[in-house]
């Protein structure tokens, strides 16, 4: 029943469910094996898509504001660069030096400090991954799995046989691809 289901968890539960109506009707013979291996491919592309949809509905991901610090950036070093250009002319034709030298820094301190911003905007982008910034895939995965068992554990059990399956048909695929070479 969908209602005991916890609401976080019911888009999740429908596909497991769908998943398990497929595997008991190709058990049947009620599948044959060219469409199931279509059916299979299809619900676990929707399975990745529910659980795409899942972190993004879970994780603050601000990719239009990233999109716009990009821009500025690159808008506020070109306009800098510009900027620049002229003032060293300028100073070096009057022969001011001091200004010379301000522009010189500033036209490389701005653009290295906006563009560290940058770097912190894409890291925020991307908040899930292996490097020393991103939050725990593994352990995100590991807590989805783990969601799935207390929610239905046969359910899980059928889907470890379905990765089985899975596995089986790829070896079965390699297996004729090689014996028709």
């Amino acid at each position: 029943d969908l209602e005991l289901v916890p609401l976080k968890a019911r888009a999740h539960a429908v596909v497991r469910w769908i998943f398990s109506l497929v595997y008991m009707a190709a058990c049947y013979d009620e599948i044959p094996p060219p469409q199931f291996v279509v059916v299979i491919s299809e619900l676990q592309r929707t399975s990745s898509g529910v659980s795409v949809v899942d972190m993004h509905r879970k994780t603050q991901l601000p990719f239009p504001y990233v999109q716009v610090i990009s821009m500025l950036v690159q808008t506020s070093c070109v306009l800098l660069a510009a900027k620049g250009g002229i003032t060293f002319a300028v100073a070096y034709h009057k022969q001011m030096y001091q200004t010379i030298a301000v522009e010189f820094v500033s036209s490389i301190a701005v653009p290295v400090m906006y563009y560290s911003l940058l770097a912190v905007a894409v890291v925020i982008e991307e908040p899930l991954g292996q490097d020393f910034l991103d939050f725990p895939m593994v352990d995100h995965m590991k807590d989805l799995k783990a969601r799935f068992r207390d929610m239905d554990p046969d359910l899980y059990q059928i889907d470890d046989r379905m990765q089985e399956i899975a596995v089986d048909m790829r070896n079965e695929k390699r297996r004729f691809r090689t014996a028709t070479m």
